[in-house]
């Protein structure tokens, strides 16, 4: 079954941006990534159930819950204020992330039509632990795990 999680949004964010994952997730900061954690953290928000506090939890790429509420504030504006990069990407993984919801609903309404669809994440996937999420003791396989 396709399953839409936090590790899932991750990594279509991190392909329609064309960041590599590993970046994506460590603790660099230049204003793509930056703007690409915030995408991510907006499409969670829309996506899921998950609040900002286990957001911070499960990636370690922001230090609390206010500064992930800031970067999705600021992914917002800029989407609103029509930046093409922040628009065209947000466009598209939303995209992504809607076609995984459908195909997960077709699959539990019975409809065997639904093909899996290419680049979904399949339960039980885990991100790998930063070397910052393990000095402030996180363990990314147990919230990843609580969150997907």
């Amino acid at each position: 079954m396709l399953r839409l999680n936090c590790i899932a949004i991750a990594q279509i964010v991190a392909e329609y941006a064309d960041i590599h994952i590993d970046d994506l997730l460590s603790d660099y900061r230049n204003n793509k990534l930056c703007i690409a954690r915030g995408i991510v953290v907006v499409l969670i928000r829309e996506n899921t159930e998950i609040s900002f506090p286990q957001i911070v939890h499960a990636f370690c790429f922001y230090k609390s819950h206010s500064s992930a509420m800031g970067a999705s504030r600021k992914v917002i504006d800029l989407i609103e204020s029509g930046n093409d990069w922040v628009v065209s990407v947000y466009t598209r993984a939303s995209m992504k992330c809607r076609e995984i919801k459908n195909a997960k609903r077709n699959h539990i309404s019975g409809d065997e039509s639904s093909a899996p669809v290419p680049g979904s994440i399949e339960p039980g996937g885990c991100l790998p632990v930063s070397a910052d999420c393990r000095r402030r003791g996180y363990r990314r396989d147990e919230a990843s795990a609580a969150l997907s």
